[in-house]
C-alpha cells in the first residue's frame, strides 16, 4: 500500500484496514450500480480504480469524490459507511477480550 500522509497518522494497521474498507465500499457500491471500473474512472484510470478497490491504495479526496459521484452518491456518505462498519468491528473486538 502506498504512504500517503494520512497513512503515517493512523496506527498500525488501521491504515490497512482503511484502505480495504473504503475499497470494499466503492467496490460493492460500483457492482450494486451495475458499472465498469471504466465507467467509474473517468478521468482517472481503470487500473487506479482496481487499486482502491483492492485496498492497495488509499484515494485521494478528490479522486473519492468522482469516484463517489459517478457511483450516485457522496464521499461523504461513503465514508460515514466505511465508519460505522470499522466502529462496529472495533466495538466487536473490544467485547471479544
Amino acid at each position: 500500500m502506498g504512504k500517503a500522509s494520512i497513512t503515517n497518522l493512523l496506527p498500525d494497521g488501521r491504515a490497512h484496514e482503511l484502505s480495504s474498507r473504503l475499497g470494499s465500499e466503492l467496490r460493492r457500491r460500483r457492482i450494486a450500480a451495475r458499472m465498469s471500473q471504466g465507467e467509474v474512472s473517468a478521468p482517472l484510470t481503470r487500473s487506479y480504480v482496481s487499486q482502491v478497490e483492492h485496498g492497495r491504495v488509499l484515494p485521494s479526496i478528490p479522486a473519492l469524490i468522482v469516484m463517489a459521484e459517478r457511483l450516485g452518491t457522496s464521499a461523504d456518505e461513503v465514508l460515514r459507511s466505511v465508519n460505522r462498519t470499522l466502529n462496529s468491528e472495533y466495538a466487536a473486538r473490544r467485547e471479544d477480550r
